[in-house]
């Protein structure tokens, strides 16, 4: 997968400390991605087996527990704008190094 393919528009709320809301999220940015959908059995950064959703490649690596939505929106909720939570990430290279995208499953 190169960077050159990643040409979808996705927003992302980065995780933040728990403040006593129900999901702790920071406001959303903008990134770009390849979006799959995907369903499979997975497992989280934990070990904890999930039903995944989707598979997003981006430019730069997230943060487990981000929520990513394909598009764009500004809503503060995640939820509510219907997003997905980042279960896993994961580096990959091109053989010589020089090409690097992050892999994210979501669920």
């Amino acid at each position: 997968m190169y960077t050159g393919l990643l040409t979808q528009n996705a927003t992302v709320w980065p995780p933040q400390s728990p403040d006593g809301h129900e999901v702790p999220a920071a406001p959303p940015v903008a990134a770009l991605c390849r979006w799959e959908d995907h369903v499979e059995r997975a497992v989280d950064s934990t070990g904890r087996e999930f039903v995944s959703r989707a598979v997003v490649y981006f430019p730069d690596e997230q943060d487990v527990d981000s929520f990513v939505l394909l598009g764009t929106s500004t809503l503060a909720d995640p939820i509510d704008a219907g997003a997905v939570r980042i279960r896993s990430i994961g580096r990959s290279q091109s053989p010589g190094g020089s090409i690097v995208v992050w892999k994210a499953v979501c669920g």
